[in-house]
């Protein structure tokens, strides 16, 4: 009788080993794929090339240049209201002062204004000091990811070095300035085409994608030529344009989500002050990141299609500082998903902030 009974636990056991030893077959076969495995590959290099240190320092940096960035664009505005159109000085004047702010501020603006030379300048002289940190620092950082052999810095002289900077930052500038002014000109003719074509009413919804599809394109564009000017060794066309793509859509997204980000933190007035603010740098982080992300795919990548072959990196020396090899991909997803709460906290938090607010405003 004991070992009728005890013949059902033992066929108990033997499934439920049985469904675990599937379980692991079914996952190492997962891991094995050519595609999940390349993601790997690519998740272990951006760990293991400091990745998030890199985008650190290259948020700092593109932080700091919004300063000289604001007096070019003070300094240009100067120089088409005194030189191209001084007939519009008097009514630009009257709108700063409209603006409702202190008298200091208006004072400092006018000024800016007035003395567009001078503010012109330090704003060359900084932008370049800003410059070469950024494309310094993008620079090493795609080259790391890129890179058999470790962490790359550049070992070009000084002279060659500001100037292959300033270049690559034109370009990029060119770039970025081409990628927003396409957007914003097909999203102002979506609705125009749509009356001229006489389109029925649900048609405008779908012609929203078309800001979409026209930016990704140029970010594509962007993105192509920055892992063709900053890389030592050129990069397969193939690889190249393939993570470009990704690379360009997942940024095409991730500007929708900061315009939608920075509208809600632009609803509630306790968050309006620090809020686009904290949005403007959680986007340039993300970008940095993405950047690096499709740069670490193209160094763990082959000249054939990523569904067909998994490069494989050397291994790494063994450094106490960056731990085993196999951890990185989940601190860094951790990281994310952190991040992501972080955030939805955060936004949760001001909502309730401004609710409480209206509330007591009624009341009152």
């Amino acid at each position: 009788m004991k070992h009728m009974t005890a013949n059902p636990n033992a066929a108990d056991r033997i499934l439920t080993t049985s469904k675990r030893a599937a379980g692991r077959g079914t996952a190492q076969q997962l891991m094995r794929r050519p595609a999940v495995a390349h993601l790997r590959d690519t998740l272990t290099r951006y760990g293991q090339r400091l990745g998030n240190q890199f985008a650190a320092a290259i948020t700092y940096f593109l932080v700091l240049a919004l300063v000289p960035i604001l007096m070019f664009a003070f300094s240009a505005l100067g120089f088409f209201l005194e030189i191209v159109r001084p007939d519009l000085m008097t009514a630009a004047t009257e709108q700063i002062s409209a603006m409702g702010g202190s008298a200091a501020v208006v004072d400092m603006l006018q000024q800016f204004l007035s003395g567009w030379r001078g503010v012109g300048i330090v704003a060359i002289i900084s932008a370049l000091y800003t410059a070469q940190g950024f494309i310094g620092n993008l620079k090493d950082a795609v080259r790391s990811q890129l890179s058999d052999d470790g962490v790359q810095k550049d070992e070009d002289g000084f002279v060659p070095r500001v100037v292959n900077n300033t270049i690559t930052l034109l370009v990029i500038l060119v770039g970025a300035g081409l990628a927003v002014s396409l957007s914003i000109v097909s999203t102002s003719l979506r609705s125009v085409i749509v009356a001229w074509l006489e389109l029925p009413g649900w048609m405008d919804p779908v012609f929203q994608l078309v800001p979409i599809v026209v930016m990704a394109a140029t970010f594509w564009l962007l993105l192509f030529l920055v892992f063709t000017l900053l890389p030592s060794a050129p990069i397969p066309v193939g690889t190249k344009r393939k993570g470009s793509l990704v690379g360009a859509i997942v940024l095409a997204i991730i500007v929708q989500f900061a315009t939608i980000l920075i509208d809600m933190f632009s609803g509630s007035p306790s968050a309006a002050l620090f809020g686009p603010v904290i949005a403007i740098m959680l986007s340039l982080n993300i970008v940095a990141r993405i950047i690096l992300m499709v740069a670490a795919w193209m160094g763990t990548a082959g000249d054939d299609s990523m569904f067909h072959t998994v490069a494989t990196a050397p291994a790494p020396a063994d450094d106490p500082r960056i731990g085993p090899a196999e951890d990185r991909p989940t601190e860094t997803i951790g990281a994310l998903i952190t991040a992501s709460a972080l955030i939805g906290l955060t936004l949760i938090g001001f909502n309730r902030y401004q609710s409480r607010t209206d509330s007591a405003s009624g009341r009152r």
